[in-house]
């Protein structure tokens, strides 16, 4: 599945866990550090869940010292994946183009008949 497919998926199975979830007031802070915890396990489980094509991106993402948020990751992951992508159809490309060159190249070597006798190539 594309990254954008698993992050809503993801996401959505959150909201409706945190729509379930009944959030009390405090005055002591401990609610500030209990969203920040949540926050950043679903990060983690964002990165986690990750095929292994984006270890290199996740170990990036892991290596920050302070972990992004679960948007910042997704982000981050997205335009690994765009590049992946670009470079994916250049390398098609460039292998479509050198077969049509070769291939161009054999068909014009055995078919080609000068018109004029001008034209010949001696070795």
């Amino acid at each position: 599945m594309t990254i954008g497919a698993y992050y809503t998926k993801l996401k959505g199975r959150w909201d409706e866990r945190d729509a379930l979830y009944c959030i009390t007031s405090c005055t002591c802070g401990a609610m500030k550090e209990n969203l920040q915890f949540q926050q950043t396990q679903k990060t983690l489980k964002f990165l986690m869940g990750l095929n292994e094509i984006y270890a290199a991106a996740r170990g990036q993402i892991l290596l920050i010292e302070l972990l992004p948020a679960i948007n910042k990751a997704y982000s981050f992951i997205l335009q690994d994946e765009k590049q992946r992508g670009m470079s994916k159809d250049n390398t098609t490309m460039t292998e479509a183009s050198t077969f049509a060159v070769k291939n161009n190249t054999c068909n014009s070597e055995r078919n080609f008949t000068p018109q004029s006798s001008h034209l010949k190539c001696e070795p």
